[in-house]
Order: structure tokens, then sequence, then C-alpha cells
């Protein structure tokens, strides 16, 4: 479990998948993608997950957890792994596919207050994450699919997804000495709530495919400290550049309406 818990970076991206609500979909939607770069080595994170899937797949397991916890057997995901190679890195990567039950995903959504449709009939859904060997580090990626997660892993080796350091509005971070910075935007914000909205009728994405800047401009994070009478005094900041301000007048009428 420590090997949970470690510094990286990483990136996140929606996925489109048009107007299906099923509650696979939903979920998908919320996820996104994400590809990143952890400072620990593979074999710490697949150890792990060997083991979630030995268990999750252990016969016994579903009567256990009906007596201990009262958990139907239709709640439980399924993983399953293989390895892959991936091209940029020398040694092989490992696939891990999770399913998660159609009736999962309905108790998650409907317990953060989401109205889902039912999950009778529906399918799973599918989820992978790929963990590749880099030295002392590993490089990952979530997404739907194997094929997506391989090509954002790809991309990110041969930089097609770009460099932190190209992007202006991150310059504060490179140039201003601080504890801790890192950024977020309003794109990845918004993934999280479109499933909720998208359940009661609003077409948040919509809405912010014509801000003005698609709310892709980065949301600056830092932490400072300074000497104090008794100590340290720490500060934490976010710093709006004008066209996240742009962005956040443009879809200010689409959250209003998902607050009510």
């Amino acid at each position: 479990m420590p090997a949970l818990f470690v510094g990286g970076s990483q990136v996140v991206g929606s996925v489109s998948l048009g107007k299906e609500s099923t509650p696979a979909a939903q979920f998908q939607r919320t996820l996104g993608w994400r590809v990143g770069m952890l400072e620990t080595r593979a074999d710490k994170l697949t150890k792990f997950l060997f083991a979630l899937e030995s268990t999750l797949g252990d016969r016994a397991l579903p009567k256990l957890l009906k007596e201990r916890v009262k958990l139907e057997a239709s709640l439980l995901p399924k993983l399953k792994h293989r390895a892959v190679a991936v091209r940029g890195f020398q040694p092989r990567g490992t696939a891990f596919a999770f399913e998660l039950p159609a009736a999962l995903l309905a108790k998650i959504g409907k317990e953060a207050g989401a109205t889902a449709p039912s999950a009778a009939g529906q399918k799973p859904a599918q989820l992978t994450l790929v963990v590749v060997p880099d030295a002392e580090r590993s490089f990952i990626a979530l997404a739907p699919d194997e094929k997506t997660a391989l090509r954002l892993l790809e991309e990110t080796r041969a930089g097609g997804l770009g460099k932190l350091g190209d992007v202006a509005e991150l310059q504060p971070l490179k140039s201003q000495p601080s504890v801790g910075g890192g950024f977020f935007t309003l794109q990845a914000l918004w993934a999280a709530l479109a499933s909720v909205a998208r359940a009661r009728g609003q077409d948040v994405e919509g809405q912010l495919a014509l801000a003005p800047n698609h709310g892709q401009t980065p949301w600056l994070t830092r932490a400072d400290e300074a000497p104090a009478r008794e100590g340290v005094r720490l500060t934490a900041s976010i710093r709006l550049p004008q066209k996240a301000f742009e962005d956040v007048a443009a879809i200010l009428p689409s959250l209003a309406n998902l607050l009510r």
C-alpha cells in the first residue's frame, strides 16, 4: 500500500462518449484519461495490483463479503492483466484491465446524489491501467481502453502531448521559487461535474466548448513559507490568469443552474 502514496506528476484529459447516459458512460466520462510519472519503481505498483487481482479472483470472496458486510457478488469488479509493449520504453509494461459492473456504478452514482439510470441490462464499464518501468520511476496511463492508454504513454515519451515548459501561463511556477506549486484547469474540474449535470438534463460540456478558451487555461497553485515569531508561516494561493476569468464568466449561468 505505501507505494500508492508517492510523488509524481500527471496530465488529465476528458473522453468523448457522445450523449450516452449509461452508468458505464457516466463513469468513464467523469474519470476521463490520465497519464503521468510516479517516483517509485513499477514493481512496487504491480505487486499491489497483482495481489488485488488475486483477491478479486478468489472464489470464496463473494460469500465472505455477503456474510460480513452484506455486499452482493454483482457489485464486485473483475481484474486481469497481460504484458504489453509500449513504443519508446525498452522494458515491457503491464496492462491491468478492470471491469466495473453496472450495478456498482449505479450504486456509486446514487450515493453521490446523481440520478442514474437503472443498471438492469446495462454493460459494465471497462477501464485499463498500464504501468511501465523507467529505471527507478514508473510511467502510468489510465483510460477507458488499452489502445488509448498505450497511445497516451507513447505520445508522452515522444513529446507528443507537449512540454510544460512551453506553456507561457506556467512560467511563474518556474521563475518564482516556492515550497510547492502546481496547476489545474477548468476543463478537468468541469469533466467531473458533467455526469451529474447530464443526469439532470444539462449540457455543461457544450457550455464549456463555447467558452472563449474552452477551460484549458492553467490555474496556478503555490505554497510559500516565511519565518514567523514562533516558527514558520505557510500560505497557499491560487492564481487565475485573465483567460481563466473569461471562461468562468462564460459558464456562470450553467454553474448556477447546476447548484440549484
